[in-house]
């Protein structure tokens, strides 16, 4: 059990927490129980799983779209890789914990009450109708601080001052848990400095797609990001900044129950996208790179790197 949660911890953070969480955790000698954020939004049909699911879109997006450079510069020509390891941390604040529910059509008189989201108290909130005394339950959260992401990287060059960039992961977590994640990034980085030579800074011009799939159809996210960067170096050690313009468009479909009737819903939030600045800094220690950023766009996340190669 502790191998597979820290192989799960490792791909995505949030989704391995309700797995130690004692108020939520599955029973591990129940075979046939799924994933617990998938058994919470089956209570939902309609806006209420937007609302649920709302911060984890954005903490995908934040974590997805930072950590993709730790240099600002493209050499012009000659041969380099890199193969990185990138993890991504996204902190919650308290306005992600909660969202405004509302009653579905099933339960009668709609009413709209202050409910966890996924990241949200753990404690579930039943409200019930005055006129039939019918009662609707909305799930509890799982009561996280903070979503990690960590993939490997690869990043090789230079043709024209250009370098391509990829990403790439799949584990099985286990149907218990959260069943397959996949991951596939693709990208190119131009260098800028060539046709700005009275700037005396490397500059570079960055476009990355990626391609993030969990579970069974489960949740099908796709990020985007389209931005410039600039930089130098001080000997052993390098400074960057960057400004790019992200989105991420998030699709989920489950499974619930509607008077006794099973259904699939399916969830198309609508495309996210924001401003992102990051600030980062590189040390190079003969083939090993060390880097650290900071980014802030709708969320604020730091990303880490540590790397092998040229």
């Amino acid at each position: 059990m502790k191998s597979r949660f820290l192989l799960s911890a490792i791909v995505v953070v949030l989704f391995s927490i309700p797995r130690v969480a004692p108020a939520l955790a599955a029973d591990e000698e129940d075979e046939g129980n799924n994933n617990q954020i998938e058994d919470n939004l089956s209570s939902y049909t309609g806006d209420n799983a937007e609302g649920y699911l709302g911060p984890l879109r954005d903490a995908l997006g934040a974590s997805l779209n930072s950590g993709i450079f730790m240099y600002a510069g493209v050499p012009k020509e000659g041969l380099h890789f890199r193969l990185d390891v990138k993890g991504m941390l996204v902190s919650f604040s308290d306005e992600d914990k909660v969202f405004e529910g509302k009653t579905e059509t099933y339960f009668g008189e709609e009413q709209t009450v202050e409910v966890p989201t996924v990241v949200g108290d753990v404690n579930s909130v039943t409200v019930t109708d005055p006129q039939t005394s019918a009662t609707f339950t909305f799930p509890g959260g799982f009561d996280i601080e903070r979503f990690g992401l960590a993939v490997p990287q690869l990043t090789v060059g230079s043709i024209m001052g250009t370098e391509a960039v990829g990403r790439y992961i799949a584990v099985e977590t286990g149907d218990n848990e959260i069943g397959d994640v996949k991951l596939l990034g693709l990208g190119l980085r131009h260098s800028l400095s060539s046709y700005l030579t009275s700037i005396p800074l490397d500059l570079a011009v960055t476009g990355f797609w990626q391609k993030l799939e969990i579970g069974d159809d489960f949740i099908d996210a796709t990020a985007m990001t389209v931005g410039v960067q600039g930089g130098k170096h001080f000997g052993i050690l390098g400074a960057y900044a960057g400004l790019s313009y992200d989105s991420i468009d998030l699709d989920v479909s489950y499974d619930t129950s509607v008077n006794g009737e099973d259904e699939t819903v399916d969830v198309d939030f609508e495309k996210q996208s924001t401003g992102h600045l990051t600030l980062g800094a590189t040390l190079k220690l003969g083939f090993i790179h060390l880097n650290g950023e900071y980014n802030q766009a709708d969320n604020t996340s730091l990303a880490f790197g540590l790397g092998l190669g040229n």
